[in-house]
């Protein structure tokens, strides 16, 4: 069982840390690496993959494990993901609350079951901006980030080709690196990390990816296995519309 003193080591100043990562991610939006080394190469055709759809679902496990000197504690989640161009955009991610971030083209919701309210606005012009404006909880190579368009070369570096694998009877080629944009300036222990992909041979698609955050003696485990994954699929336009849970505040108009 996990002591509070393990999970401090990574509440402390971490989500400053994600923050760094994403907008180092989306910093490089249109601009493509050299793609010089194999593992390159692989990174380019899947961010190309992402980049030419016009919709995309998927669903998702994740299990993350805060391990340290004195314990660990692990805690589990499913996620839902809709995406249409330009703008339109379901995410859900539930486990120990729900968070949601739903934009039907015309207008953009974030709500939080922690919070216990939401926040509405203006939807943005698309699936970039409003990467940039959200707190998503994005580390290293995602997805969403792909779909925005970003450079696999600004959230992953010294990319290297593993072994084949074969993942529930899918080949995949196999890509660790380390993730760039988790320095965080003034921590008396800054954060490194690595990030492994599974990249299914047949669709360019990312079916698995787990990432290793270590601080001090404390590392976090993210461990994501994608399921239901769709490339360009027919959705129905209702299928982006929200409304918060009854008793949910409004947390900007209050």
């Amino acid at each position: 069982m996990q002591t509070p003193r393990v999970a401090a080591s990574f509440s402390r100043g971490l989500m400053a840390v994600i923050a760094g990562a994403l907008v180092a991610t989306l910093g490089g939006c249109g601009e493509k690496g050299p793609g010089a080394t194999p593992a390159g190469r692989v990174l380019e055709q899947v961010a190309d993959t992402y980049a030419a759809a016009t919709s995309f679902s998927e669903r998702t496990r994740i299990t993350k494990t805060v391990s340290g000197a004195d314990g660990e504690e692990a805690s589990s989640y499913r996620t839902e993901l809709y995406f249409q161009r330009p703008n339109r955009v379901f995410y859900e991610i539930t486990g120990e609350g729900t968070m949601v971030i739903a934009c039907d083209g015309e207008r953009l919701i974030v709500y939080s079951s922690e919070r216990g309210g939401y926040a509405e606005q203006e939807a943005p012009e698309d699936l970039a901006a409003l990467l940039r404006e959200q707190e998503t909880g994005i580390v290293g190579l995602s997805e969403l980030a792909l779909l925005a368009g970003s450079s696999p070369h600004e959230s992953l570096a010294d990319a290297a080709l593993g072994e084949d694998a074969t993942l529930d009877g899918r080949e995949c080629r196999v890509v660790t690196g380390s993730v760039q944009g988790m320095e965080e300036r003034g921590a008396e222990e800054p954060a490194t990390a690595s990030q492994t992909l599974w990249i299914g041979k047949d669709d360019n698609l990312i079916h698995k990816s787990v990432v290793e955050i270590k601080r001090g003696e404390a590392t976090l485990r993210i461990e994501e296995v994608m399921e239901e994954l769709a490339l360009d699929p027919i959705l129905a336009e209702d299928r982006f519309e929200y409304e918060p849970p009854k008793g949910a505040i409004d947390l900007v108009g209050g």
